[in-house]
């Protein structure tokens, strides 16, 4: 008896950790330039993800020297 209780906590305290790894690797860092037409950079542009509610605003470029 004891030892399945404690199997039991086992696998439950390793699932938790498998599962809060996978929740935080769900975030990604998406870098480039967001472009107009006349291959312009456009600062404050709004940029979502499709199918997801995950949104975000450009940085303003910064000159090069």
């Amino acid at each position: 008896m004891k030892k399945d209780r404690f199997l039991k906590g086992i696998f439950g305290t390793i699932s938790i950790l498998i599962f809060s790894i996978t929740a935080m690797a769900q975030e990604r860092l998406v870098t480039g330039i967001v472009r107009d037409e006349k291959n312009s950079p456009l600062n404050g542009a709004t940029v979502s993800v499709k199918n997801n509610k995950a949104t975000t605003v450009t940085k303003p470029l910064v000159p090069s020297r």
